[in-house]
């Protein structure tokens, strides 16, 4: 599919060329002609992939730093993401 977007658009600097914005309304377009029926936006999706790596026993380093975060913020997160992960568990 790469190729064929390549070969369509023929991008410059970028390979999407549009906003972040733009790209939060293709998703939601992605997630409805999927039959999708909860809300899906790109932070849900960072978060939900932290839970996962968490429930799989990926290191907390390795999830913080995939998740963008210094070390002080990693704190407060990493707390949330256990309490979701011990939340997805138990239902």
């Amino acid at each position: 599919m790469l190729d064929e977007y390549l070969a369509q658009y023929q991008p410059g600097t970028f390979i999407f060329e549009c906003t972040a914005r733009n790209l939060e309304y293709v998703l939601h377009d992605v997630a409805l002609a999927a039959g999708v029926g909860a809300r899906v936006s790109f932070e849900i999706l960072r978060w939900t992939s932290a839970v996962r790596d968490h429930q799989r026993g990926v290191n907390s380093d390795t999830i913080r730093e995939k998740m963008g975060l210094s070390r002080i913020s990693w704190r407060e997160t990493s707390q949330k993401i256990a309490q979701l992960a011990a939340r997805n568990e138990e239902g």
